[in-house]
């Protein structure tokens, strides 16, 4: 008899247990939804990071440049290049080496500006340089699509795009 009530026993424990897969399991796959897709999607491509190119409109110069990227301190971003507007009369080499400049600080690309200057004998541009700054075209910088509509919207004449595009 009491094989008979291990069997009964171990028989209403594998139904309860099929009931159970189906009724709480199985059942909650059926009725899964998708909710917040969208909101997902916008948020994940507002806070990926990508680089982009922050183009100016003569207004900047190394004279104003930390002054308005000090204004910028509590968003995410790196400057990693920085693309000067070079003055035509300066010969081929010395264009194409201070075309575009791998940026770590505002005063490190000022003297190496003005060292390159030196060696060509450009006395009177570097007193223009130390008069007026350096006249910045634009910028690479690596940040969030937030951040650049932030950055491009607070100063004047400036505009951003993709650096794929």
């Amino acid at each position: 008899m009491s094989k008979n009530i291990k069997r009964l026993f171990s028989i209403s424990f594998a139904l309860f247990l099929i009931m159970n897969y189906y009724a709480f399991i199985k059942g909650d796959a059926f009725n899964i939804k998708q909710a917040f897709n969208e909101l997902y999607v916008y948020e994940e491509n507002q806070y990926n990071f990508d680089d982009y190119y922050l183009e100016f409109n003569n207004n900047i110069s190394t004279k104003n440049f930390e002054k308005i990227f000090n204004n910028f301190q509590n968003l995410e971003y790196e400057i990693k290049k920085i693309y000067p507007i070079v003055n035509v009369n300066y010969n081929e080499e010395l264009n194409k080496k201070l075309s575009e400049y791998s940026f770590d600080n505002i005063n490190n690309f000022i003297n190496y500006y003005t060292s390159n200057l030196k060696k060509y004998n450009l006395d009177d541009y570097i007193n223009d340089i130390n008069v007026y700054g350096i006249k910045i075209e634009k910028i690479l910088i690596y940040t969030t699509k937030a951040n650049i509509e932030e950055i491009s919207n607070n100063i004047e004449g400036a505009k951003y795009k993709n650096k794929e595009t």
